[in-house]
C-alpha cells in the first residue's frame, strides 16, 4: 500500500512541477527577452501596450482564485506604467494560516495564471482551428509513452508533447491562412498572461506543501476504499501532457517572434552605422 500511495502521489506532484516549472523558467524568459527587444524598438510606451493586456489578464487571474478560496484580497492594482517598479501589476491578499483550504489556496493563486491562461487558449484554439488555422495535431499523443511506471517514460513523453506542440504551428498551410497572424499574436498575449513570475512561484511554496498533504491522503483515501486510484492518476498525466502541448505552441510563437524582433534590431543597427558611416564620408570631403 505505502509504496502505491507515495509512487501515485509523487508522480502527480512530479507532473505538477515540470508544468510549472515550464511555464516559470521558459515561458517567462521569452517573454522578458521579448519585452527588451521591444522596447529597443519601438519604445517603453508601446512595448507597455503591447504587453498589458497579457497583464491585467495575469493579475484578474491571481483576483479570481483568491475569491474561490476565501482569501481577503487588500489591494488590486491591474496595470500600471511605472519605470522603478519590477511589475506592471499585483495583488495583495491575506488568509487565515490554520485554515487548511485557504493555506492550500496559495498553491492555485500563484499560479491562477497558469490554469485560466491555458482554459483561454483553449477556447482561442477552437475558434482558431474552426476558421482553418491548424492548431491541434490529434495524432501526437500517439507518439506519447503513457505508462508512468518509469520516470524516463515519464520525461520522454514530456518532452516529445512540447516538442510536437512547438513544431506543429509550422504547417505550411498555417501560412497562406490570413487567420494564423492573428492567431500567433493572440498566443504572445496569452504567453504574457499564462507565465507565472518568480515572484508568483514564491506565493505558491506556501501551499505546495499542504496540496503534496492533500494528494498523499487522497490516495490514501482511494486506496482504502478500493478505488480506481489508477484512473484519476491517469486523467491527470492525459490532461498534462495536454497542457505541455500547447505551452510548446506558445514557445513556438514567442521564439518566433524573438528571432523576427532580433532581426529587425540588427537590419536597424546595420543602416544606423551604415548612415553614420555616410555622414562621416560626406563631412571629410
Amino acid at each position: 500500500m505505502s509504496y502505491s500511495v507515495m509512487h501515485n502521489a509523487i508522480n502527480i506532484l512530479l507532473l505538477i512541477a515540470a508544468t510549472v516549472l515550464l511555464a516559470v523558467g521558459v515561458i517567462d524568459t521569452l517573454n522578458k527577452l521579448n519585452a527588451r527587444l521591444l522596447f529597443r524598438l519601438v519604445g517603453n510606451y508601446v512595448t507597455f501596450i503591447i504587453i498589458g493586456i497579457g497583464t491585467m489578464f495575469h493579475e484578474l487571474s491571481h483576483a479570481l482564485f483568491c475569491l474561490v478560496f476565501h482569501h481577503k484580497i487588500i489591494e488590486v492594482n491591474l496595470l500600471s506604467y511605472d519605470s522603478h517598479s519590477k511589475s506592471l501589476g499585483y495583488v495583495n491578499h491575506q488568509w487565515d494560516k490554520t485554515n487548511f483550504y485557504q493555506s492550500a489556496g496559495n498553491f492555485f493563486i500563484g499560479l491562477a495564471p497558469l490554469f485560466s491562461g491555458l482554459a483561454v487558449y483553449f477556447l482561442g484554439n477552437e475558434l482558431f482551428g474552426s476558421l482553418g488555422v491548424a492548431v491541434s495535431n490529434t495524432d501526437y499523443s500517439a507518439g506519447l509513452n503513457t505508462s508512468t511506471d518509469s520516470y524516463w517514460h515519464m520525461i520522454s513523453s514530456i518532452l516529445y508533447a512540447v516538442y510536437q506542440g512547438m513544431i506543429q504551428l509550422f504547417a505550411l498551410d498555417n501560412f497562406k491562412n490570413i487567420w494564423f497572424y492573428p492567431y500567433v499574436l493572440f498566443s504572445i498575449t496569452i504567453a504574457y498572461a499564462v507565465a507565472p513570475s518568480f515572484s508568483d512561484l514564491r506565493s505558491a511554496l506556501p501551499g505546495s506543501i499542504a496540496l503534496a498533504v492533500l494528494v498523499v491522503l487522497a490516495n490514501i483515501i482511494m486506496y482504502a476504499f478500493n478505488m480506481d486510484a489508477a484512473f484519476l492518476h491517469s486523467l491527470i498525466w492525459s490532461y498534462t501532457l495536454i497542457a505541455l502541448n500547447a505551452m510548446g505552441m506558445l514557445i513556438s510563437c514567442s521564439t518566433g517572434l524573438i528571432v523576427i524582433l532580433a532581426i529587425i534590431c540588427i537590419i536597424n543597427k546595420y543602416m544606423s552605422n551604415k548612415n553614420k558611416q555616410e555622414g562621416v564620408n560626406q563631412s571629410t570631403t
